[in-house]
């Protein structure tokens, strides 16, 4: 196993995802932090969308690199490496989720029915951010594979693996997904909601 070159400073590390993986499994702390700032943001992302609040997305962040850290010796080189970290999050989330029994807040939806013109210019501005819409309307592997498809442009038998579905089954999940959002944002569902 070659040594990866490790440049001081801000400076990124010149090296692929598995070699990075391969150099932190090798105890160089320096790869693995390389590796968590290059995926940091993103599992955030990825994690937001199955917690309940944002302190519960960065609970899930910190015990997805944990896990991340001690699992390295089972990470396979061969596979990409977003593929199995994305895998080791929504692990972490689902078996957070039986624990606390988390769901998304439904505090918009609770706030659309009032006659407030505030309260309903509230509820059209949380639904104007597409995966605040997602993460409050639809169930949290919808939102999970949709954000992992076009957020992280992973393709549907990568979230398979992620997700532990078939290829097909996350197909039908995406268009079942895109067609709930698209009678979410619809025109008419959002007049009726609004008054």
């Amino acid at each position: 196993m070659g040594q990866v070159p490790i440049q001081a400073g801000a400076q990124a590390l010149a090296a692929d995802d598995a070699a990075l993986a391969q150099a932190a499994r090798a105890g160089r702390s320096e790869a693995f932090d390389a590796l968590t700032q290059r995926y940091a943001a993103r599992v955030l992302r990825f994690v937001r969308m199955r917690a309940a609040t944002a302190a519960d997305a960065e609970d899930l962040l910190q015990e997805t690199f944990l896990r991340c850290w001690r699992k390295l010796a089972h990470y396979d080189a061969s596979r990409p490496f977003a593929t199995w970290l994305f895998k080791l999050a929504a692990n972490v989330a689902a078996s957070a989720g039986r624990r606390r029994h988390a769901t998304p807040s439904d505090d918009v939806d609770a706030l659309a029915g009032g006659v407030d013109p505030a309260v309903s210019a509230c509820a059209r501005d949380a639904r104007g951010n597409l995966w605040d819409v997602v993460q409050r309307s639809l169930p949290a592997e919808s939102g999970a594979a949709l954000w992992l498809f076009y957020g992280e442009n992973q393709s549907a038998a990568a979230i398979g693996e992620i997700l532990g579905k078939s290829e097909g089954a996350v197909r039908v999940l995406l268009f079942r997904a895109r067609a709930r959002l698209a009678e979410l944002l619809s025109p008419d569902a959002i007049s009726s909601e609004v008054r």
